[in-house]
């Protein structure tokens, strides 16, 4: 409904409202369950991209926290890289500099 609707809840809501809401709902519904069944990337990036740009925003913050919390730096500095790129602004400041001093700290010496 919030998909075929997006254009009338974006009016009510405002346009990063609705953005968070549909990607707290992509995370719990689809994405979560995924991760727990050890899915991979591309598995759930195929099952969510009908969600458009939300699912994507999701998708590549629940990467990012992932290869963080994993220690996995290669990934991670590749992936947080570009998640700050196109969605840092959409953070608090103290979460884009923890993300950006990780890259720093174990990106190419």
């Amino acid at each position: 409904m919030m998909i075929a609707n997006s254009e009338a809840f974006r009016k009510v809501m405002g346009d990063r409202p609705y953005t968070v809401a549909m990607m707290n709902m992509i995370w719990a519904g689809d994405m979560e369950p995924m991760t727990q069944q050890q899915k991979s990337w591309d598995e759930i990036e195929a099952a969510t991209k009908q969600y458009g740009e939300p699912a994507n925003e999701m998708l590549q913050r629940a990467k990012t926290v992932h290869f963080y919390n994993t220690q996995d730096w290669k990934n991670y500095v590749t992936t947080a890289t570009a998640y700050l790129a196109k969605y840092g602004m959409n953070l608090k400041e103290s979460e884009r500099t923890m993300f950006q001093k990780a890259i720093e700290e174990h990106g190419v010496k």
